[in-house]
Protein backbone atom coordinates (compact mmCIF):
# COMPACT_ATOMS: atom_id res chain seq x y z
CA UNK A 1 0.00 0.00 0.00
CA UNK A 2 2.90 2.36 1.01
CA UNK A 3 4.78 1.49 -1.96
CA UNK A 4 1.70 2.10 -4.03
CA UNK A 5 1.37 5.74 -2.23
CA UNK A 6 4.51 6.38 -3.21
CA UNK A 7 4.29 5.84 -6.99
CA UNK A 8 0.92 7.54 -7.03
CA UNK A 9 3.01 10.51 -5.51
CA UNK A 10 5.88 10.30 -7.89
CA UNK A 11 3.84 10.01 -10.90
CA UNK A 12 1.47 12.73 -9.60
CA UNK A 13 4.60 15.28 -9.40
CA UNK A 14 6.07 14.22 -12.60
CA UNK A 15 2.94 15.09 -14.45
CA UNK A 16 2.36 18.50 -12.70
CA UNK A 17 5.58 19.33 -13.20
CA UNK A 18 5.56 18.08 -17.27
CA UNK A 19 2.47 20.38 -17.49
CA UNK A 20 4.33 23.52 -15.97
CA UNK A 21 5.95 23.53 -19.09
CA UNK A 22 5.18 26.07 -21.38
CA UNK A 23 6.26 26.26 -24.73
CA UNK A 24 6.63 29.71 -26.47
CA UNK A 25 6.75 30.31 -30.20
CA UNK A 26 9.00 34.06 -29.49
CA UNK A 27 9.18 35.00 -32.67
CA UNK A 28 7.77 33.57 -36.01
CA UNK A 29 8.54 29.73 -36.27
CA UNK A 30 11.14 30.05 -33.29
CA UNK A 31 10.39 28.63 -30.35
CA UNK A 32 11.02 27.65 -26.39
CA UNK A 33 10.07 26.01 -23.87
CA UNK A 34 9.61 27.35 -20.70
CA UNK A 35 9.78 26.02 -16.82
CA UNK A 36 7.10 27.92 -15.99
CA UNK A 37 4.45 30.33 -17.42
CA UNK A 38 6.66 33.04 -18.42
CA UNK A 39 5.53 37.05 -18.02
CA UNK A 40 5.48 39.06 -21.66
CA UNK A 41 6.63 42.69 -22.07
CA UNK A 42 6.81 44.64 -24.10
CA UNK A 43 8.21 48.21 -25.06
CA UNK A 44 8.46 50.10 -28.38
CA UNK A 45 12.71 49.10 -28.10
CA UNK A 46 12.16 45.09 -27.52
CA UNK A 47 9.85 42.63 -26.11
CA UNK A 48 10.89 40.26 -23.35
CA UNK A 49 9.62 36.91 -21.96
CA UNK A 50 10.67 36.18 -18.17
CA UNK A 51 10.32 32.97 -16.11
CA UNK A 52 11.37 32.19 -12.97
CA UNK A 53 12.28 29.26 -10.56
CA UNK A 54 13.84 28.82 -7.29
CA UNK A 55 17.36 28.24 -8.90
CA UNK A 56 17.15 30.19 -12.35
CA UNK A 57 16.06 33.48 -14.18
CA UNK A 58 14.66 32.72 -17.93
CA UNK A 59 14.31 35.58 -20.47
CA UNK A 60 13.83 36.00 -24.04
CA UNK A 61 14.74 39.28 -25.31
CA UNK A 62 13.69 40.27 -28.54
CA UNK A 63 14.98 43.11 -30.30
CA UNK A 64 13.79 45.02 -33.23
CA UNK A 65 15.61 46.95 -35.76
CA UNK A 66 18.91 45.28 -34.78
CA UNK A 67 20.06 45.69 -38.13
CA UNK A 68 19.42 49.73 -39.72
CA UNK A 69 17.89 50.02 -42.89
CA UNK A 70 17.68 46.28 -42.94
CA UNK A 71 15.53 46.54 -46.31
CA UNK A 72 18.27 47.68 -48.07
CA UNK A 73 20.21 45.63 -46.41
CA UNK A 74 18.66 42.02 -47.64
CA UNK A 75 19.00 43.97 -51.23
CA UNK A 76 22.37 44.85 -50.97
CA UNK A 77 22.65 41.05 -50.12
CA UNK A 78 21.03 39.50 -53.05
CA UNK A 79 24.42 40.22 -54.85
CA UNK A 80 27.14 39.10 -52.24
CA UNK A 81 28.97 35.83 -51.62
CA UNK A 82 28.10 33.30 -48.79
CA UNK A 83 31.71 34.71 -47.43
CA UNK A 84 30.23 38.26 -47.25
CA UNK A 85 27.32 37.76 -45.98
CA UNK A 86 28.59 35.56 -42.54
CA UNK A 87 31.63 38.06 -42.38
CA UNK A 88 29.13 41.11 -41.53
CA UNK A 89 26.67 38.78 -39.77
CA UNK A 90 29.83 38.02 -37.71
CA UNK A 91 30.15 41.67 -37.14
CA UNK A 92 27.04 42.14 -35.91
CA UNK A 93 27.22 39.41 -33.83
CA UNK A 94 30.77 39.99 -31.93
CA UNK A 95 29.37 43.42 -31.53
CA UNK A 96 26.36 42.08 -29.56
CA UNK A 97 28.73 39.81 -27.59
CA UNK A 98 31.14 43.03 -26.68
CA UNK A 99 28.35 44.92 -25.27
CA UNK A 100 27.06 42.46 -22.88
CA UNK A 101 30.51 41.87 -21.77
CA UNK A 102 31.55 45.25 -21.43
CA UNK A 103 28.05 46.05 -19.39
CA UNK A 104 29.03 43.15 -17.42
CA UNK A 105 32.68 44.18 -16.67
CA UNK A 106 33.56 40.56 -17.32
CA UNK A 107 36.04 38.69 -20.04
CA UNK A 108 33.46 36.05 -20.26
CA UNK A 109 33.11 33.25 -22.74
CA UNK A 110 31.54 33.26 -26.45
CA UNK A 111 31.64 30.94 -29.64
CA UNK A 112 29.65 30.87 -32.80
CA UNK A 113 26.42 28.62 -33.04
CA UNK A 114 23.29 28.25 -35.03
CA UNK A 115 19.63 27.00 -34.66
CA UNK A 116 18.47 26.56 -37.72
CA UNK A 117 19.48 28.48 -40.36
CA UNK A 118 20.39 31.63 -38.10
CA UNK A 119 24.19 32.28 -36.87
CA UNK A 120 24.43 33.09 -33.32
CA UNK A 121 27.00 33.28 -30.57
CA UNK A 122 27.21 31.07 -26.91
CA UNK A 123 28.15 33.18 -24.22
CA UNK A 124 29.11 32.88 -20.48
CA UNK A 125 29.79 35.12 -17.71
CA UNK A 126 28.94 36.34 -14.36
CA UNK A 127 27.16 39.74 -13.61
CA UNK A 128 25.91 41.26 -10.29
CA UNK A 129 22.41 40.55 -9.27
CA UNK A 130 20.60 43.70 -8.99
CA UNK A 131 18.67 42.43 -6.30
CA UNK A 132 20.94 40.89 -3.92
CA UNK A 133 24.25 42.23 -4.84
CA UNK A 134 25.94 38.95 -5.61
CA UNK A 135 27.54 37.83 -8.55
CA UNK A 136 26.09 34.02 -10.35
CA UNK A 137 26.52 32.73 -13.61
CA UNK A 138 24.97 33.88 -16.07
CA UNK A 139 24.36 32.02 -20.26
CA UNK A 140 23.39 33.43 -22.99
CA UNK A 141 21.71 32.63 -26.52
CA UNK A 142 22.21 35.24 -29.43
CA UNK A 143 20.83 34.92 -32.66
CA UNK A 144 20.18 37.45 -35.85
CA UNK A 145 16.94 36.63 -36.77
CA UNK A 146 16.19 38.97 -40.14
CA UNK A 147 15.91 42.33 -38.34
CA UNK A 148 15.86 41.23 -35.19
CA UNK A 149 18.90 40.20 -32.16
CA UNK A 150 16.75 37.63 -30.12
CA UNK A 151 18.33 36.68 -26.51
CA UNK A 152 17.96 33.48 -24.51
CA UNK A 153 18.96 34.30 -21.69
CA UNK A 154 19.73 32.29 -18.01
CA UNK A 155 20.58 33.64 -15.05
CA UNK A 156 21.46 31.52 -12.23
CA UNK A 157 20.59 32.24 -9.04
CA UNK A 158 22.32 29.28 -7.14
CA UNK A 159 25.00 26.84 -8.39
CA UNK A 160 23.27 23.57 -7.56
CA UNK A 161 22.67 21.01 -10.34
CA UNK A 162 18.97 21.34 -10.25
CA UNK A 163 19.97 24.67 -11.36
CA UNK A 164 22.27 23.78 -13.80
CA UNK A 165 19.98 21.04 -15.25
CA UNK A 166 17.29 23.67 -15.65
CA UNK A 167 19.27 26.12 -17.63
CA UNK A 168 20.60 23.02 -19.98
CA UNK A 169 16.98 21.74 -20.61
CA UNK A 170 15.48 25.80 -21.41
CA UNK A 171 18.84 26.11 -24.26
CA UNK A 172 18.72 22.89 -25.53
CA UNK A 173 15.05 23.97 -26.29
CA UNK A 174 15.92 26.25 -28.92
CA UNK A 175 14.13 25.25 -32.21
CA UNK A 176 13.33 26.25 -34.87
CA UNK A 177 10.27 24.51 -37.02
CA UNK A 178 9.77 24.47 -40.81
CA UNK A 179 7.65 27.12 -42.53
CA UNK A 180 6.06 26.78 -45.46
CA UNK A 181 6.80 30.25 -46.11
CA UNK A 182 10.69 29.87 -46.78
CA UNK A 183 10.87 32.87 -48.80
CA UNK A 184 13.10 35.52 -48.01
CA UNK A 185 12.32 38.85 -46.71
CA UNK A 186 13.74 40.07 -49.82
CA UNK A 187 11.07 38.52 -51.90
CA UNK A 188 8.52 39.62 -49.38
CA UNK A 189 8.87 42.39 -47.11
CA UNK A 190 11.24 44.81 -49.66
CA UNK A 191 7.67 44.49 -52.54
CA UNK A 192 6.13 45.66 -49.39
CA UNK A 193 7.90 48.26 -47.90
CA UNK A 194 10.67 49.80 -50.61
CA UNK A 195 9.16 51.76 -53.63
CA UNK A 196 10.24 51.15 -57.09
CA UNK A 197 12.43 54.45 -57.24
CA UNK A 198 14.87 53.74 -54.51
CA UNK A 199 15.67 50.20 -55.37
CA UNK A 200 18.06 52.00 -58.12
CA UNK A 201 19.98 52.93 -56.07
CA UNK A 202 21.39 49.04 -56.23
CA UNK A 203 21.36 48.93 -60.35
CA UNK A 204 24.18 50.05 -62.20
CA UNK A 205 23.35 53.97 -63.55
CA UNK A 206 23.26 54.79 -66.96
CA UNK A 207 25.17 57.00 -68.01
CA UNK A 208 25.58 59.11 -70.66
CA UNK A 209 29.42 59.97 -70.90
CA UNK A 210 32.40 57.76 -71.76
CA UNK A 211 33.66 57.16 -68.00
CA UNK A 212 35.57 54.26 -68.95
CA UNK A 213 37.96 56.42 -70.32
CA UNK A 214 38.60 58.89 -67.78
CA UNK A 215 42.27 59.66 -66.65
CA UNK A 216 43.44 58.19 -63.51
CA UNK A 217 43.81 61.73 -61.84
CA UNK A 218 40.61 62.66 -62.42
CA UNK A 219 39.14 59.36 -61.20
CA UNK A 220 41.06 59.46 -58.07
CA UNK A 221 39.81 62.89 -57.47
CA UNK A 222 35.94 62.64 -57.94
CA UNK A 223 36.57 59.27 -55.59
CA UNK A 224 38.55 61.64 -52.77
CA UNK A 225 35.94 63.87 -53.30
CA UNK A 226 32.69 61.43 -53.14
CA UNK A 227 34.32 59.98 -49.69
CA UNK A 228 35.60 63.21 -47.98
CA UNK A 229 31.85 64.55 -48.67
CA UNK A 230 30.16 61.80 -47.20
CA UNK A 231 32.16 60.31 -44.57
CA UNK A 232 31.65 62.05 -41.52
CA UNK A 233 34.54 63.91 -39.52
CA UNK A 234 33.25 62.28 -36.42
CA UNK A 235 30.78 59.35 -35.99
CA UNK A 236 29.70 58.91 -32.67
CA UNK A 237 27.21 55.89 -31.96
CA UNK A 238 25.89 56.25 -27.77
CA UNK A 239 25.89 53.36 -25.44
CA UNK A 240 21.79 52.53 -25.37
CA UNK A 241 22.38 51.94 -21.19
CA UNK A 242 18.47 50.50 -21.57
CA UNK A 243 19.67 47.77 -23.97
CA UNK A 244 23.38 47.32 -23.08
CA UNK A 245 22.90 44.08 -25.25
CA UNK A 246 22.32 45.93 -28.43
CA UNK A 247 26.25 46.02 -28.94
CA UNK A 248 28.83 48.66 -27.52
CA UNK A 249 29.63 51.76 -28.89
CA UNK A 250 31.93 52.82 -31.29
CA UNK A 251 33.38 56.84 -31.52
CA UNK A 252 35.74 57.32 -34.89
CA UNK A 253 36.85 60.84 -35.55
CA UNK A 254 39.76 62.78 -37.81
CA UNK A 255 38.77 60.33 -40.73
CA UNK A 256 40.93 60.79 -44.14
CA UNK A 257 41.59 59.61 -47.71
CA UNK A 258 44.45 60.11 -50.11
CA UNK A 259 45.93 57.63 -52.45
CA UNK A 260 49.56 56.25 -52.33
CA UNK A 261 51.68 54.27 -54.96
CA UNK A 262 49.74 51.39 -55.08
CA UNK A 263 47.16 51.76 -52.29
CA UNK A 264 43.37 53.66 -51.08
CA UNK A 265 44.34 54.69 -47.56
CA UNK A 266 42.13 55.76 -44.66
CA UNK A 267 43.31 57.40 -41.60
CA UNK A 268 41.22 57.76 -38.48
CA UNK A 269 41.23 58.06 -34.94
CA UNK A 270 39.17 55.14 -32.80
CA UNK A 271 37.93 55.07 -29.00
CA UNK A 272 35.77 51.96 -27.65
CA UNK A 273 34.18 53.03 -24.24
CA UNK A 274 33.57 51.36 -21.30
CA UNK A 275 30.31 51.00 -19.90
CA UNK A 276 29.71 54.60 -18.88
CA UNK A 277 31.32 56.39 -21.58
CA UNK A 278 34.52 57.40 -22.82
CA UNK A 279 36.46 59.70 -20.06
CA UNK A 280 38.24 61.96 -22.11
CA UNK A 281 38.92 61.27 -25.99
CA UNK A 282 42.12 62.81 -26.71
CA UNK A 283 43.60 60.54 -24.00
CA UNK A 284 41.79 57.58 -24.63
CA UNK A 285 41.92 58.05 -28.60
CA UNK A 286 44.11 55.11 -30.80
CA UNK A 287 45.18 56.27 -34.49
CA UNK A 288 44.98 53.73 -37.35
CA UNK A 289 45.69 53.27 -40.92
CA UNK A 290 44.43 50.98 -43.60
CA UNK A 291 46.35 50.24 -46.48
CA UNK A 292 43.83 48.84 -49.18
CA UNK A 293 45.94 48.18 -52.56
CA UNK A 294 43.50 48.83 -55.61
CA UNK A 295 44.95 46.21 -57.35
CA UNK A 296 42.72 43.13 -55.27
CA UNK A 297 39.94 45.19 -54.78
CA UNK A 298 36.64 43.30 -56.00
CA UNK A 299 33.78 44.71 -54.85
CA UNK A 300 32.71 48.29 -53.27
CA UNK A 301 29.00 48.08 -51.28
CA UNK A 302 27.22 49.29 -48.29
CA UNK A 303 25.64 48.25 -44.77
CA UNK A 304 23.96 50.80 -43.06
CA UNK A 305 26.12 53.30 -42.23
CA UNK A 306 29.66 51.95 -43.59
CA UNK A 307 30.99 51.63 -46.83
CA UNK A 308 32.93 48.27 -46.83
CA UNK A 309 36.29 47.05 -49.27
CA UNK A 310 36.12 43.76 -50.25
CA UNK A 311 39.26 41.55 -51.69
CA UNK A 312 39.70 37.79 -52.51
CA UNK A 313 43.11 37.95 -50.18
CA UNK A 314 44.31 38.76 -46.57
CA UNK A 315 46.10 41.78 -48.31
CA UNK A 316 44.28 44.76 -46.84
CA UNK A 317 46.67 45.76 -43.71
CA UNK A 318 45.32 47.67 -40.87
CA UNK A 319 47.51 49.36 -38.70
CA UNK A 320 47.40 50.39 -35.53
CA UNK A 321 49.87 53.49 -35.43
CA UNK A 322 49.59 53.88 -32.08
CA UNK A 323 50.45 50.72 -30.47
CA UNK A 324 52.51 49.61 -33.84
CA UNK A 325 50.37 46.85 -34.65
CA UNK A 326 49.73 45.06 -37.94
CA UNK A 327 47.50 43.07 -39.53
CA UNK A 328 45.95 42.03 -42.67
CA UNK A 329 42.33 41.37 -43.75
CA UNK A 330 39.80 40.64 -47.20
CA UNK A 331 37.83 43.12 -46.04
CA UNK A 332 37.61 46.23 -43.80
CA UNK A 333 34.76 49.82 -43.73
CA UNK A 334 34.43 52.85 -42.88
CA UNK A 335 31.80 54.95 -41.47
CA UNK A 336 29.70 56.52 -44.75
CA UNK A 337 26.25 57.87 -45.51
CA UNK A 338 25.74 56.24 -48.77
CA UNK A 339 21.57 57.51 -49.32
CA UNK A 340 23.75 60.97 -49.64
CA UNK A 341 23.55 60.54 -53.93
CA UNK A 342 21.14 58.63 -56.04
CA UNK A 343 23.49 55.47 -56.64
CA UNK A 344 26.79 56.80 -54.67
CA UNK A 345 27.48 53.44 -53.82
CA UNK A 346 27.32 51.85 -56.76
CA UNK A 347 28.85 54.87 -58.62
CA UNK A 348 31.76 54.05 -56.60
CA UNK A 349 32.44 51.04 -56.87
CA UNK A 350 32.58 51.60 -60.85
CA UNK A 351 34.90 53.95 -60.49
CA UNK A 352 37.35 52.17 -58.17
CA UNK A 353 37.29 49.01 -60.34
CA UNK A 354 38.57 51.35 -63.21
CA UNK A 355 41.05 52.48 -61.12
CA UNK A 356 42.22 49.24 -61.24
CA UNK A 357 43.90 49.47 -64.51
CA UNK A 358 46.41 51.88 -63.11
CA UNK A 359 47.40 50.12 -60.48
CA UNK A 360 49.90 47.02 -60.27
CA UNK A 361 50.59 44.57 -57.91
CA UNK A 362 53.42 45.52 -55.92
CA UNK A 363 56.76 43.46 -56.26
CA UNK A 364 57.87 41.60 -53.55
CA UNK A 365 61.52 41.49 -52.52
CA UNK A 366 61.53 38.98 -50.38
CA UNK A 367 62.47 35.28 -51.38
CA UNK A 368 59.39 33.64 -49.94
Amino acid sequence: MTRCLSLTLILSFSLSFLNAQTQKEVDDNIFVTFPVSPEYKLTTEASTYISKTANCMFMVIIQRNAIPNYVQYVNAKQNWTAAEIEKVESSFLDNAVKGRLQYSENQGTSKPIKVGKYSGREIYYSAINPATGERGNRFSHIFLVRDKAISFEVWLLNNSLTANQEKDKFLNSITVKPSNQETSVSASQSKKEVPKSPAKSFSTPKSTTDNQSASKSDTEEWILSKLRSYAPESYDVPIDRKNSYSGTAWIVKDISFSFDDYNLEINYSHAQPNRFGVNNYNEDKVFYKVSIPLYAVTRVYSVSNDLWFSTNENVIIEENVTKAKKSTTSWTSVPFYPSSETDLVKRLEKAILHLKKFYSKPKNKEIF
